[in-house]
């Protein structure tokens, strides 16, 4: 049981990647190809509320001060994620 109380108080931070994982391959990658390209700003403010959502809950786990740490460095890569896409479609359109 111990460690299973130690793991259940990381489960936001494994959520969060998981969603970064989710956001960064098949979504950004795959909603790039088609026309609508407001697709990718709604995915980025989905990605805000659900940083916000996981940093909210493993600030109740494990403090205010992680919460915040949290929910700062995933808004971060956040940004990072969606740069870097945006950095590596203007690549691809310049090669063409």
């Amino acid at each position: 049981m111990y460690i299973m109380e130690k793991i259940i108080k990381y489960q936001w931070i494994v959520y969060l990647l998981g969603w970064f994982v989710f956001q960064l391959f098949p979504a950004y990658f795959g909603l790039t190809s088609t026309s609508e390209e407001f697709l990718i700003q709604f995915l980025f403010i989905v990605g805000i509320i659900v940083i916000a959502i996981c940093s909210f809950n493993f600030g109740i786990a494990n403090g205010k001060l992680a919460g915040w740490q949290m929910f700062l460095f995933a808004m971060i890569a956040n940004v990072v994620v969606a740069l870097a896409t945006f950095i590596f479609l203007l690549g691809q359109s310049w090669h063409n």
